[in-house]
């Protein structure tokens, strides 16, 4: 069955798409170079970074990921901010957990989501992201959660851009 039309323009999607964040790639804000937005405004393309500075992969388990924004809006003062916000979680206190949760406290991030549909999009480009709140440590519940969140947010002209570089994983990342 084709999706409806809600308009000329605009068409609904199919309602076959996966919620969630399956990776996130991570590099320090100070480190990337340049990046080029298409005519479009919301895809970026000929991401460079400093010297052989890389992204850092970070995979996440099923449904602990997720990116969203939520604008402040002034109508009075004619001002349009968007503010992302990347949270996840870490699985384990191991070293890696730890070191990534003391950097990340410090330094100011770019991110690149990769969604569980397989789509990469930017996060914190143009001002970059920084931690804002976070836990490390163990739950008591049996069930419960051993290792660290994290919640990360900037303040940007543009929510985040879909990434149009098919070699990012394989150029980009170390």
């Amino acid at each position: 069955m084709a999706c409806l039309r809600y308009s000329q323009s605009v068409t609904t999607a199919c309602r076959d798409a996966q919620p969630g964040v399956s990776k996130l790639f991570i590099a320090n804000y100070a480190d990337l170079t340049s990046y080029t937005v298409k005519a479009d405004g919301v895809t970026v393309s000929g991401i460079t970074m400093s010297g052989d500075t890389k992204f850092y992969g970070v995979a996440l388990n099923k449904q602990v990921g997720s990116f969203i924004d939520t604008p402040t809006i002034n109508l009075q003062n004619g001002v349009a901010v968007s503010k992302p916000k990347v949270s996840f979680k870490v699985q384990g206190l191991t070293v890696a957990t730890l070191t990534m949760y003391k950097e990340l406290m410090q330094r100011d991030v770019i991110i690149v989501v990769k969604t569980i549909n397989g789509l990469l999009y930017g996060v914190g480009f143009a001002n970059g992201l920084s931690m804002t709140t976070g836990t490390l440590g163990t739950e008591s519940a049996v069930d419960g959660f051993i290792g660290a969140s994290f919640e990360i947010e900037g303040i940007e002209s543009s929510p985040f851009y879909l990434i149009d570089d098919s070699d990012f994983e394989t150029t980009l990342v170390a």
